[in-house]
């Protein structure tokens, strides 16, 4: 391969196709952006976007740290039902958290127990908190333009959550009556 054929322009085809692989990031970036433009503040049930750092997988987001009200970082929802301490007050959390996300303007990219946080808001108030899993998947941000789409979209995403919770909370309790 000569030098000529390294250093030359891509067709405007190819460059479409740099950065695909950053396209996650990206977009969780931008949906960050939007929501801070469109409100003046981030709420508090979303962890704060800080940039980005290198890691052996590659490019990944830094975000804000979650502590329970002990002061050790949150646990995630995931650990809790692993653990058995997923209880009555830990629904009524999540259904706030649910209620709140069907209600807002916010994209969901993904929406599972290992992204929500049982973190200290402040005030001694625990609620559940998203770490990671705003934006769109795709280049085309269709969702944040038709709300109906937005809504239907999260919904599915709240029921696979649901789902999921009931999976891994049976497994967990099976673990713990077992050990």
């Amino acid at each position: 391969m000569l030098d000529d054929e390294r250093t030359r322009p891509r067709p405007r085809y190819h460059r479409r196709y740099l950065f695909r692989h950053l396209a996650d990031t990206y977009s969780e970036m931008r949906a960050h952006l939007v929501l801070y433009a469109r409100l003046g503040e981030l709420p508090f049930r979303i962890a704060k976007f800080h940039g980005f750092t290198e890691t052996d997988l590659g490019l990944a987001e830094v975000c804000e740290l979650k502590k329970g009200a002990d002061g050790l970082p949150a646990p995630s929802l995931r650990q809790m039902l692993a653990e058995g301490t997923y209880d009555e007050v830990h629904q009524a959390a999540l259904s706030r958290f649910l209620d709140w996300v069907l209600s807002s303007d916010l994209t969901l990219k993904e929406l599972h127990p290992g992204n929500l946080v049982y973190a200290d808001v402040g005030t001694g108030v625990e609620e559940f908190v998203l770490v990671d899993g705003v934006g769109e998947k795709g280049q085309l941000s269709l969702r944040s333009r038709f709300r109906r789409l937005n809504r239907w979209h999260k919904r599915k995403h709240i029921k696979i959550l649901m789902d999921k919770i009931e999976q891994e909370g049976a497994a967990g309790r099976a673990e713990n009556a077992a050990g």
